[in-house]
């Protein structure tokens, strides 16, 4: 974060690289967000997120587990991106995305669940060229900054079916992670050694959430829930408190109608108050950051043992060198397949991911696979 102010410039005025990245907007704020979703939920466009007990948003969903369930999954990108004159294309990057464990207390209503997640991701590398005037010389540079890393949701959840038609849940969040971020110059002089800075950042914080769904039909289901975190903490080299950072509150919605008992359809809506982060940046007058909303429909259809999804999704990205707000829109379809009498199966989704504003243009292409044991 000690660079942050340099490197929203980069962008803003025109990196000769960025790459390594999940996105190209990872480079911006305190990251790009992850999405704390199952592959049912990605490839219905987030349709399913307030009601999905495999995704990590309304911990009320984690009610209707009523088997142990355990699930992984990994997710790979293709991406291009352009950034003033600058065009970059043929990266790749696969990472694990999401697990989740999840099953009931015998005998009792209540279930529990266990997750992990990206929540910012902050892995980037920036190249740059310019010229700086050192004691009256104008020396050429070449600079270099990288950081690799993550800060990571981990959540543990309860859900409680109350009566047929409610559910209760509640969860806490751990967050933490590491970025190891490396800056490196070379000056085009022989007279001016190289400069190389390594810090070892770690971010630690918590949060809270609780959510509700109410099961009004068999074919309709309402939810909602609220999320809300505390500052997180940055400390260099895990001993110097460098600062800390507010993080958004969230506001998730969503509705599930069964049309016919072979097709469904979803859609949920999350908001989340990223704007107050601003002030807990170090470079706040270079970074604009911005609320955010997204809303994600999805429709599925139940064959025979084949399950095909449809998706759809728009979403506000949080930070931006300038005043516009990026976006991002993604299409994606998915099915899955059960495997050892219903104890397994593998699901996929396909997206396209369309990210535009704030001086850039990103195109993805991104395979999700995940693993589900029921043992």
């Amino acid at each position: 974060m000690r660079h942050v102010g340099f490197v929203l410039a980069v962008l803003a005025v025109g990196a000769s690289e960025v790459g390594a990245q999940t996105s190209v907007y990872s480079v911006l704020g305190l990251g790009y967000p992850g999405r704390a979703i199952g592959i049912r939920t990605r490839s219905l466009g987030g349709g399913m997120a307030a009601l999905d007990p495999g995704s990590a948003i309304n911990p009320a969903a984690v009610a209707a587990f009523r088997q142990l369930s355990v699930s992984v999954t990994v997710t790979s990108s293709f991406r291009e991106y352009s950034v003033k004159d600058t065009s970059v294309s043929d990266l790749l990057d696969t990472r694990f995305a999401y697990a989740s464990l999840g099953g009931p207390f015998s005998g009792t209503p209540v279930s529990f669940a266990l997750s992990f997640s990206t929540y910012l991701d902050r892995t980037y590398d920036v190249v740059d060229t310019g010229q700086v005037v050192i004691r009256d010389d104008t020396v050429g540079f070449f600079d270099q900054i990288s950081s690799d890393g993550a800060i990571i949701d981990l959540r543990g959840a309860i859900g409680w079916q109350v009566v047929p038609k409610l559910r209760l849940g509640a969860a806490f969040h751990v967050l933490s992670g590491t970025t190891e971020n490396i800056f490196f110059r070379d000056f085009d002089s022989d007279q001016y050694a190289p400069l190389r800075r390594q810090d070892r950042v770690s971010f630690a914080g918590i949060g809270g959430s609780a959510g509700l769904m109410y099961l009004a039909t068999p074919y309709l289901r309402f939810a909602g829930s609220v999320r809300i975190n505390s500052d997180v903490k940055v400390k260099l080299s895990e001993e110097t408190t460098f600062g800390q950072t507010r993080l958004p509150t969230e506001l998730s919605a969503g509705v599930f109608f069964a049309v016919l008992p072979t097709l469904r359809l979803s859609s949920s809506a999350i908001y989340r108050t990223w704007s107050k982060s601003a002030e807990g940046l170090v470079a706040a007058d270079a970074a604009n950051a911005f609320d955010t909303f997204e809303i994600g429909t999805g429709i599925e259809f139940q064959g025979s043992g084949f399950p095909l999804r449809f998706g759809f999704r728009w979403a506000q990205l949080p930070y931006s060198p300038t005043a516009e707000q990026p976006r991002e829109i993604n299409l994606s379809f998915g099915s899955g397949l059960g495997l050892a009498q219903g104890r397994a199966a593998i699901e996929f989704a396909i997206e396209r991911t369309m990210r535009d504003g704030g001086g850039a243009s990103e195109r993805a292409w991104v395979a999700s696979f995940e693993l589900r044991v029921v043992p």
